[in-house]
């Protein structure tokens, strides 16, 4: 992960508890959208936050359902 150059150091340590647990499990919509919170505040995107749960929502349900996997392609999607 530290080759990634949106995720820092400090984030993944931060996160990895949820983030392991979840990264190809599915994961409920409470576990879901923090993570999804979290990778978009490290990639510097701007939404407002109902926007972005409800995108991040269709996505989930676009690709694959709930996961840190599903949510990680979410934030990394529009920079392809």
């Amino acid at each position: 992960m530290d080759n990634n150059p949106k995720i820092t150091r400090g984030w993944w340590h931060a996160a990895k508890p949820i983030f392991r647990r979840s990264l190809f499990e599915t994961a409920d919509q409470n576990t879901y959208l923090p993570i999804v919170r979290c990778l978009v505040a490290q990639a510097g995107i701007t939404l407002e936050q109902k926007n972005l749960e409800f995108r991040a929502l269709q996505w989930a349900t676009r690709y694959n359902g709930r996961s840190g996997r599903t949510a990680r392609q979410f934030v990394d999607f529009p920079s392809a």
